[in-house]
């Protein structure tokens, strides 16, 4: 083999070492969502009456086709912000936290009357229907006064 020849051998090499590296470090920084098998089947524990005559999937609390962490829906991060935790395994407290945001809604309506009609309780809204007026005009006056002072540096 001449010395040409094995430069240029150890230069595709290298090449494809490099592309193979960029292959695995690109398919591990890729986010993968993380089921949640438990919640779903509290979920279906707490509302049995809709989950024996509806199929329930994870759209419950996923919006989109990509059911990953980052797609939850309206309900989806209502219920997420009540359990406080990642991950959580406790039943009796996934089923709290979905008795405890069951009132509450989005553009879509109210959650729980949405499931008790066999729907799902959020479809694709990225917003609750509580608007950040409508959250601020619920604060005390001091809580507001508070606010316009740290905004504006008195």
């Amino acid at each position: 083999m001449t010395q040409s020849a094995s430069v240029h051998l150890w230069r595709r090499a290298r090449i494809f070492l490099v592309v193979v590296t960029a292959a695995a470090i690109n398919l591990g920084a890729v986010p993968r969502s993380e089921a949640r098998p438990l919640y779903k089947t509290v979920w279906q524990e707490v509302y049995s009456d809709v989950a024996k005559s509806n199929k329930i999937d994870c759209s419950v609390c996923h919006a989109g086709k990509d059911k990953g962490s980052g797609s939850l829906n309206a309900y989806g991060r209502a219920l997420e912000k009540e359990l406080g935790e990642k991950n959580c395994r406790d039943r009796e407290k996934i089923a709290a936290a979905i008795n405890a945001i069951a009132k509450k809604k989005c553009k879509c309506g109210n959650w729980d009357d949405r499931i008790q009609q066999g729907k799902l309780p959020c479809e694709n809204c990225k917003e609750s229907s509580e608007s950040v007026i409508d959250r601020l005009l619920k604060q005390p006056t001091d809580a507001l006064s508070e606010a316009k002072k740290s905004k504006t540096g008195s």
